[in-house]
C-alpha cells in the first residue's frame, strides 16, 4: 500500500521536480525517501527482524535512492 501511494504522489510531482524529496530535505533524481520505523525502539531485535524489517527492505528495493535512519 505504501508503494502504491508513493507512486501516485511521485507521478503528480515528478514532472516539475525532476526527482523527489523527502521529509529530511534530501533530493534525488528518482524515487527517494528516508526509510524508518518510529515504533521499533519499543521492541527487541528479534521482533523487529520479524515484524518490521521485511517491509523496510521492500521499501528500499522499491526506491531508487533511500536513507536508512537505523
Amino acid at each position: 500500500m505504501w508503494c502504491d501511494f508513493y507512486d501516485r504522489t511521485y507521478a503528480a510531482v515528478n514532472g516539475a521536480a525532476q526527482g523527489a524529496a523527502c521529509w529530511m530535505g534530501l533530493w534525488a533524481p528518482g524515487k527517494t525517501y528516508t526509510v524508518s520505523n518510529d515504533f521499533s525502539f519499543n521492541i527487541g531485535p528479534g521482533m523487529y527482524k520479524d515484524l518490521f524489517l521485511p517491509a523496510i527492505r521492500r521499501q528500499m528495493e522499491f526506491l531508487d535512492y533511500s536513507v536508512d535512519r537505523g
